[in-house]
């Protein structure tokens, strides 16, 4: 069975995370909970940290993917932190990174 979600403590590198994404938009589309541990468990962010991630997906979507995505992101308060919500849908158009086509699930 094929995840369509992925959970993030944090995140810090724009390559690593449009990898996860042009999978994400040569599948069936997918979701990355960002301030989430593995097991589910919600931490949040900071506000600091939003800001930065808030960035850091805008700049992964469009200028570290060929075929750029179209990303929807939402800031989702939990406790006294926030969760960023990374919704992608699938592309009619493959999509990679670093000249090498992302893998695609079927």
């Amino acid at each position: 069975m094929i995840s369509h979600r992925q959970f993030k403590r944090d995140v810090t590198n724009a390559d690593g995370l449009a990898a996860e994404m042009a999978v994400f938009a040569n599948s069936e589309g997918g979701t990355i909970f960002i301030g989430v541990a593995d097991n589910g468990l919600m931490l949040g962010l900071d506000r600091s940290d939003v800001g930065r991630l808030n960035q850091l997906i805008g700049n992964a979507a469009s200028q570290h993917v060929r075929s750029p995505l179209t990303v929807r992101t939402e800031n989702v308060a939990v406790g006294k932190g926030r969760v960023v919500i990374v919704s992608l849908c699938c592309m009619s158009r493959r999509a990679w990174t670093s000249d090498i086509p992302a893998m695609r699930f079927m």
